[in-house]
């Protein structure tokens, strides 16, 4: 099978390579692990027989400031989740903003030496 071209088609193969179910092979632990150490793609990255969801390709714009769960990214949008079949496509813009206004806000209340969270003093702050 073809590399993905785009981050559409790679979120389709990923998705469609972690839905493999297991009782498909009716007890068969071989062939299910035969099927699962087949790279979904050619070239796909894989580690220890499984595809290496931290080696995805991307698809141009610049990598972001943040990758906690950012998976893979195009110029306009990123992959996220917690790995697995929660995977989705996101707005760029608007994550990288909610990131951004989270990082003004964090910055803004430590030089007013309050807690972000509960906007304690923070030497009286529990969290």
């Amino acid at each position: 099978m073809n590399a993905p071209t785009n981050l559409d088609r790679l979120l389709e193969l990923v998705l469609r390579y972690e839905d493999t179910p297991a009782t498909d092979y009716s007890g068969c632990v071989e062939e299910y692990e035969r099927i699962m150490a087949t790279p979904p793609w050619d070239g796909a990255p894989m580690k220890h027989d499984e595809l290496d969801m931290t080696s995805l390709p991307t698809f141009g714009g610049t990598e972001p400031a943040d990758t906690s769960g950012v998976w893979s990214w195009d110029s306009t949008r990123l992959l996220v989740g917690a790995g697995g079949d929660d995977l989705e496509i996101v707005d760029r813009v608007s994550t990288e903003n909610k990131i951004t206004c989270m990082e003004e806000e964090h910055r803004k209340a430590k030089a007013a030496g309050v807690c972000h969270e509960c906007f304690e003093s923070l030497g009286d702050c529990s969290c």
